[in-house]
């Protein structure tokens, strides 16, 4: 009787692979918290990002508003321990700055490629508003534009994310904890003066990582100085001697009168008039008269009132000038 031959081992089969799952946001803020700090200088207080660490001393990232002020400059690193600041570079025009402290453990955090921000990514933001004690609060949002923001020389990234004040210098993050931005201004009002909300914006990862290496060397650049506009001094004008001319009622006289009546109410000329179409303060029994309109015609000016005193055309005043038109 012939042996039945041995089975063959089966061929293993290759497991799953099994994805990972992305990290939740809780566990994401807890990962970045201790990179978030807090900012407060001589009469203002912000919030940044360290970005880099070596050995015991670490950069931060912020705005250039933050930090202005100048010296003392404190940073406090994971809502614990306070830190003296010195500041590496600023580059005012695109409001960013970057701060040396020591002496501790820290932790960075990475900033994204302009690859990872698209319209509609969902972000967050750690900071500190309103110098409010506690940890970081966290404002959430969506990626709604990116544009290029003349003013700022960069490339901005337009959140509905809440910036309020004390919020500024602190990072935008992906829901990775890369940063893809540094929140600096927000819009409160239209050009028409109407409230608008959501229109928070930061300046991006793209414009970060341009000028980096620059501002990590010592840079201090500064804002450029304004053209001067040439200051137009004004001719001053004679002052003529305050005179009295008299009021000659409503009536309207031809320019070739000669012999006209005078009344008991002085119309006083408070101040000069010097062409056609200039208006003065006139004083009549105490009242100011407003609208004063002269036309010169020869050698005579008409004064035309609009008074509370007259009708609605008002009267008509001939009242002789000199050749220089003062009276």
């Amino acid at each position: 009787m012939e042996a039945e031959p041995a089975s063959a081992d089966p061929i293993p089969q290759a497991a799953t692979p099994v994805p990972t799952p992305p990290p939740s946001l809780a566990e994401t803020i807890q990962r970045v918290r201790p990179a978030i700090v807090r900012i407060e200088s001589f009469e203002s207080s912000g919030s940044g990002v360290i970005i880099e660490t070596s050995g015991q001393t670490a950069i931060v990232l912020t705005n250039f508003q933050v930090i202005e002020d100048g010296d003392p400059i404190y940073v406090t690193a994971n809502d614990s321990k306070r830190y003296s600041a010195t500041i590496r570079g600023t580059d005012p025009a695109r409001d960013l700055a970057v701060l040396n402290i020591c002496c501790g453990t820290f932790r960075p955090i990475d900033i994204a490629g302009p690859a990872d921000v698209e319209q509609g990514s969902g972000v967050f933001s750690m900071c500190y508003p309103l110098s409010l004690a506690g940890s970081a609060t966290l404002p959430r949002g969506i990626v709604s534009a990116t544009r290029y923001d003349t003013a700022r020389l960069s490339e901005v990234i337009q959140s509905d994310a809440a910036i309020n004040p004390g919020n500024s210098g602190g990072p935008m993050l992906l829901p990775s904890g890369e940063i893809i931005g540094i929140n600096t201004f927000k819009y409160e009002t239209s050009l028409s003066g109407r409230p608008v909300e959501g229109l928070g914006f930061a300046i991006s990862a793209k414009t970060i990582k341009e000028q980096l290496s620059e501002l990590k060397s010592g840079s201090y650049r500064v804002l450029p100085t304004p053209t001067p506009v040439p200051t137009i001094v004004p001719t001053p004008v004679p002052t003529a001697t305050p005179v009295v001319i008299y009021d000659f009622g409503n009536s309207r006289f031809p320019t070739t009168s000669t012999n006209l009546s005078l009344s008991n109410s002085p119309l006083k000329i408070t101040g000069t008039i010097e062409t056609v179409g200039d208006v003065d303060t006139f004083v009549f029994q105490g009242d100011h008269w407003r609208n004063i309109r002269l036309q010169r015609k020869l050698s005579f000016a008409w004064l035309h009132c609009d008074c509370d005193r007259s009708s609605q055309n008002g009267p008509l005043y001939h009242v002789p000038i000199n050749a220089t038109g003062h009276r």
